[in-house]
């Protein structure tokens, strides 16, 4: 006749065996998520390599731009920049004669007077 601890050795073992199969799955399944945790984080670092990559180039391409803008634009400026001292010179000068006029001007009243 077969006792009560019997009947848990059998059932006992099955548990185990459950149990090991439970542990052996929940292992696979972390390692399944540890490879694709491997492969996102491989996945972010080329999209940053090549985000920097075209970041790079738009940056070169912007810099040849902007040279570009300033050789054309740079003799139109020194133009306009050497309009405006030749315009600075004339007003100093019209002022250095509005300042001797204004001499001029007191010594004839003072004269009359």
């Amino acid at each position: 006749m077969a006792t009560a601890t019997d009947n848990y050795a059998p059932c006992r073992s099955d548990l185990e065996k459950h149990q090991k199969n439970l542990s052996e799955r929940a292992q696979q399944i972390v390692d399944a998520l540890n490879v694709k945790r491997k492969a996102d984080t491989q996945l972010l670092t080329n999209f940053k390599t090549r985000l920097h990559a075209q970041v790079e180039k738009m940056s070169q391409a912007l810099e040849q731009r902007m040279y570009q803008v300033y050789e054309k634009q740079g003799p139109i400026f020194n133009e306009k920049i050497q309009e405006l001292f030749q315009c600075l010179e004339r007003i100093e000068k019209l002022e250095e004669e509005q300042e001797a006029f204004k001499q001029d001007m007191k010594s004839f009243f003072q004269e009359i007077n």
